[in-house]
């Protein structure tokens, strides 16, 4: 067992990031077409493996950006800059009744850091809905698979070394909760997430399904809705023109 202090932490910061980039940060609302928005999510992630648990947080936030293409229709993607990730995600919104919102929004990723690399995806199926104007709750269930591959294929059994535990083909599978607040132009979005990982498929030497919860909190901000504003304005005061 390798009992250096510092490449534990590497370990165990490599683990956690790539815990946090199989999560939901998004809720079932959709940006309207020209709008964007810029975010930023923080993170504290526990990770369960047997009796071991370890909490350790992510303190360099990932950046995301989205785009409306389209009536219910958002593409973007965050990049992780802590954990080398970067995703691409389109979310679209099936459902939107009143306060309630339902939406997926598949996302495939890439991950290269230190001795790991590989690629997941994940499909959140996202509920949302406005308690007020300025207040809501989002909840989410998700699937996804990833493949990585690590460059030391170290015993499972190892506490001090996680990056076995990516390797090969892994199923997980998960839920969040959590409030929205949000203005005009700004949100916040606290959530807890918990994230089961169940099975690797290419592994029989003492590999074991693990957990980790993710607490985590997303900053966002919109932009181009002011001008749409000042649009519908105009138009409206164009037609009363019109009619007299």
């Amino acid at each position: 067992m390798n009992g250096n202090p510092v490449f534990l932490l590497l370990s165990v910061s490599l683990f956690l990031n790539g815990c946090l980039m199989a999560g939901n940060y998004q809720s079932a609302k959709t940006l309207e077409p020209r709008e964007s928005s810029f975010g930023m999510t923080f993170s504290l992630n526990e990770i369960s493996i047997s009796d071991h648990r370890y909490t350790v947080p992510n303190v360099i936030p990932e950046l995301a950006y989205h785009i409306g293409v389209a009536k219910n229709w958002e593409v973007g993607g965050r990049v992780a800059i802590g954990s080398l990730g970067f995703e691409m995600d389109t979310k679209y919104r099936f459902l939107h009744q009143g306060g309630l919102h339902l939406a997926v929004a598949p996302a495939v990723a890439y991950q290269a850091f230190f001795d790991i690399r590989g690629v997941s995806v994940r499909l959140p199926v996202i509920l949302s809905y406005d308690v007020t104007d300025n207040f809501g709750v989002n909840a989410s269930v998700l699937g996804g698979f990833s493949g990585y591959d690590a460059n030391r294929k170290d015993d499972y059994d190892n506490d001090n070394d996680y990056a076995g535990y990516y390797d090969g083909q892994t199923f997980f599978y998960g839920a969040s909760l959590g409030p929205e607040f949000r203005g005009s132009v700004f949100f916040a979005r606290p959530a807890v997430e918990f994230i089961r990982y169940q099975s690797n498929l290419e592994s029989d030497n003492g590999w074991k399904p693990f957990n980790s919860i993710n607490f985590l909190v997303h900053f966002g901000w919109i932009f181009g809705r002011e001008k749409q504003q000042l649009d519908r304005i105009e138009e409206k005061l164009d037609q009363s023109l019109e009619q007299k």
